[in-house]
């Protein structure tokens, strides 16, 4: 039996590229060297890496990945999820800067680990009103 392929998902902002609010849908920060890194690393051992973003895949990011040498091989895609199942990629991890990881905490600690999350950054929901 062959070994299922494992899936990483990446978000984009803040994890792949520097963010420091929204500056445009084709306005990028600088790439963040560890995480291109780990993603091509992970590639190469047979991962299959998937970027999943708020941002539309324009052809200008499409440069700027190319540019950074992120190597990828989906971006706001789940065509390896099963038949029937949402739009949320199916993964084995998933690295974002505005995840809590869930691990059996108390409800205390959970609420206080979200609000940490949450009050450490502006919330996007702000910048997608302004546009």
């Amino acid at each position: 039996m062959t070994p299922r392929q494992k899936v990483a998902v990446f978000d984009f902002d803040g994890v792949i590229s520097t963010y420091n609010g929204w500056r445009g849908f084709d306005v990028f920060g600088e790439p963040i060297p560890s995480t291109i890194k780990v993603m091509n690393d992970l590639q190469s051992q047979g991962w299959r890496i998937v970027i999943f973003t708020t941002r539309h895949f324009t052809p200008a990011m499409q440069e700027w990945l190319r540019i950074a040498g992120v190597t990828y091989d989906d971006v706001n895609n789940t065509k390896h999820n099963p038949p029937h199942t949402s739009n949320k990629p199916i993964a084995d991890v998933y690295v974002d800067d505005r995840a809590v990881n869930f691990h059996g905490q108390s409800a205390p600690q959970l609420m206080d680990e979200i609000k940490g999350v949450a009050n450490s950054k502006g919330s996007p929901l702000d910048v997608a009103k302004e546009n």
